[in-house]
């Protein structure tokens, strides 16, 4: 019997195929699923070496959490410790992939609670809340509840290829 509020635990090696599936549906949800597509062996060979790399406290670690009902997987976030703007001499934490199913609604922020209880003092948790695939008004208010705050906007363009 699966049960209605998702466990968050630590990704194993066993959750990549559920993780990647999980990727497609939210890249098949997203603005972008026209125009791209989910590299299948990439997408893998990353999601494996974030695992690897789970739960340091220096550049180059990474956290790596799912949300499993006991049937499967719900979610998944991926961080990451990297300098802040990759040069300074402070550490940044940031979500590389965050997503979830339709699933349980506290999944997502159980998920990002589980990453920031993951990232070591003095380092500054940065996360975009783009409109790629999530309602940024319901993103932000949930980050916001996480003590974040917005400090500016993302903007993007396709350039076209040459004709």
């Amino acid at each position: 019997m699966m049960s209605s509020r998702p466990r968050v635990r630590t990704a194993r090696f066993g959750d990549i195929p559920a993780i990647y599936e999980i990727m497609c549906e939210t890249h098949a949800r997203s603005r972008y699923a026209d125009i791209c597509k989910v590299d299948e062996k990439r997408a893998k060979a990353l999601v494996m070496q974030a695992i690897q790399r789970h739960g340091g406290a220096s550049e180059g670690s990474t956290f790596v959490a799912v949300a499993d009902d006991g049937g499967g997987l719900e979610g998944f976030i991926i961080g990451v410790l990297q300098p802040l703007y990759l040069v300074l001499d402070v550490l940044e934490a940031t979500d590389l992939f965050w997503g979830t199913r339709d699933a349980h609604g506290a999944t997502a922020a159980r998920l990002l609670k589980a990453m920031h209880k993951w990232v070591p003092a003095g380092t500054v948790i940065r996360q975009a809340n783009t409109n790629a695939v999530s309602n940024i008004e319901l993103s932000g208010r949930l980050l916001e509840r996480r003590g974040m705050r917005l400090t500016g906007h993302v903007y993007e363009k396709t350039k076209e290829a040459a004709k």
